[in-house]
């Protein structure tokens, strides 16, 4: 990795062709590495962990500790991001809408759960 770029999601920039070709929605993260493209968080943590072993950001493939490291990894992306984003998206909403009850439910039955998982 040559260069770092970072920019805002919201900008115009990221719906300009040249970005579309790296992530086809425009999003962020992104990483360009040589012939590498990943537009996928959890694909570039893994990506990068696996290119840097030196660093020990993940345990070595191979080891009793790779598949636990793989299931909480995917545990993050695919429980806890989700609820993260209900309770960022209800908190951008409108205060008047903040205090609908009905709104909270959904994403307070989520947290309850995980926290019973974690």
């Amino acid at each position: 990795m040559t260069a770092l770029r970072i920019f805002n999601g919201q900008s115009p920039l990221a719906y300009r062709p040249a970005y579309l070709a790296v992530h086809p929605f425009g999003e962020v993260p992104a990483l360009v590495n040589g012939d590498v493209t990943l537009f996928e968080s959890l694909a570039i943590c893994l990506y990068l962990a696996d290119l840097f072993p030196e660093k020990h950001l993940a345990p070595p493939p191979g080891s009793t500790d790779r598949g636990c490291y793989y299931q909480w990894m995917l545990f993050a992306e695919g429980r806890i991001e989700p609820v993260v984003m209900e309770f960022y998206k209800h908190a951008q909403r409108p205060a008047e809408e903040q205090a609908n009850t009905h709104l909270q439910e959904a994403p307070a039955g989520q947290r309850v759960r995980l926290n019973e998982v974690l």
